[in-house]
């Protein structure tokens, strides 16, 4: 977040990048110590931000937005079957694949969806990038979530907002 900020304030991204670096070293005993991965020269560090950054981009395009959700365990026949109403169960069921460290989630029957406070967020940073690049294509993909988050958002008379495709009928008491 720190970086996403100075690169919002500075017209230049090299420039901010540096005082990224300041910023995040440390001076002990009169001698500075920057992170392992700042040590590089600046040239070296824009191309590796740049390069995380475009990897991102990459993964999210590709996965259509779609992912899992650390709380979705429920959302299978199976998972709620197995469940049985049963509130320790489904704290259980929940938790276990929240940090389990492989996901099981697609043999389970639970379905990747859109998170659309995730598609807000990069909708943003969509919006950080296109200032920096000037590069159209961050600017279509701002308007291409934007468009996504106003046809999958609740509407009533008097507002919009944003939901998530987590099932809400989790009844812990």
């Amino acid at each position: 977040m720190a970086l996403l900020h100075i690169l919002n304030q500075k017209k230049d991204e090299k420039e901010a990048i540096e005082l990224f670096i300041k910023e995040n070293s440390i001076t002990r005993n009169g001698e500075t110590t920057t992170m392992s991965e700042m040590n590089k020269p600046i040239e070296s560090n824009f191309r590796y931000l740049k390069n995380s950054v475009l990897n991102v981009y990459s993964f999210v395009k590709k996965n259509g937005f779609e992912g899992y959700d650390p709380y979705d365990g429920l959302n299978s026949e199976f998972t709620s079957k197995i469940s049985n109403n049963s509130k320790w169960l489904k704290i259980f069921i929940i938790q276990t694949l929240k940090s389990c460290p492989i996901n099981p989630r697609a043999v389970l029957g639970i379905k990747k969806s859109i998170n659309l406070k995730g598609v807000a967020l990069i909708t943003s940073a969509y919006l950080k990038l296109y200032k920096l690049t000037k590069e159209k294509k961050f600017l279509q993909d701002a308007e291409f979530c934007l468009e996504l988050l106003k046809n999958r958002s609740l509407k009533d008379n008097t507002q919009t907002t944003v939901g998530s495709e987590v099932s809400l009928t989790y009844n812990f008491r």
